[in-house]
């Protein structure tokens, strides 16, 4: 009996174990081991055959914050309203302050009134810049737009990348007696966030899409899906025909 495991041991050592051996290394034949020049994300890496144990990706920078348009806006005698549109155009990155300057310019190219702030980008948002009740003596003719450095953030790095604010039941009221013109509507928070300070920006626009007037306000402490009616006053008749409505809610999240 001993003599009969003693073959079958034999036989093992000789032919199976040499078998497995040379399939072990046939199959690593077949399909090699992940490797930096492999074609594949493996191995812990951030993107195909970089990051991880490889060499490091490349940062493809940003694009820069667009200028879509600036309106100046004729308030009333003297004053005026700068309304601008920005897009963030990088679904990937948010931009955690951006400051800016807006001038106002003469006909002689000569500056007549200023404005500086600073405003904030969810990854691909549009949104618009609002400078409130600027007085002016003499007419305006230009309005130039200064942005400075962004701050970027990696889209994945942030909290917050949408403030999922919904505006519902929007509705332009013109003057009517004894009432203001108003802009009311609908806020809801479908947000899991508590709101603490909601900034409205509400543009009223022609039938060619061209700004007639605008104002903001603010809503504070809008709780996780709680819904609020949001109602703006002008103080006087507004005479040119209303066709649309934008109201723009935000939130700076990187507060």
């Amino acid at each position: 009996m001993e003599w009969r495991r003693a073959q079958q041991l034999k036989i093992f050592i000789v032919v199976i174990i040499p078998v497995v051996i040379i399939g072990f290394f046939a199959f690593r034949g077949f399909y090699p081991a992940p490797s930096c020049f492999d074609g594949k994300k493996n191995q812990h890496e951030e993107a195909i055959d970089c990051g991880g144990e490889c060499v490091l990706c490349k940062v493809l920078a940003p694009k820069p914050i667009e200028e879509r348009w600036v309106r100046l806006v004729l308030v009333s005698e003297n004053v005026y309203d700068v309304v601008v549109e920005l897009l963030n155009p990088n679904a990937d990155y948010g931009v955690v302050h951006l400051p800016y300057r807006i001038e106002i310019l003469s006909g002689s190219n000569s500056k007549i009134a200023e404005r500086a702030g600073e405003t904030f980008f969810l990854p691909a948002e549009l949104k618009h810049i609002i400078q409130l009740n600027i007085f002016s003596s003499l007419v305006p003719s230009r309005v130039n737009l200064f942005l400075g450095e962004s701050e970027w953030v990696k889209k994945e790095d942030m909290a917050v990348t949408s403030t999922r604010l919904l505006v519902g039941s929007r509705e332009f009221l013109p003057a009517s007696p004894g009432l203001k013109p108003r802009v009311r509507a609908v806020l809801t928070n479908q947000s899991p966030y508590h709101y603490q300070v909601v900034v409205v920006n509400v543009l009223l626009l022609d039938q060619r899409k061209n700004v007639i007037h605008s104002t903001q306000t603010i809503i504070r402490d809008l709780t996780a899906g709680e819904s609020r009616s949001v109602d703006v006053l002008w103080p006087a008749a507004i005479s040119q025909t209303v066709a649309d409505v934008i109201i723009e809610p935000e939130v700076n999240v990187f507060d």
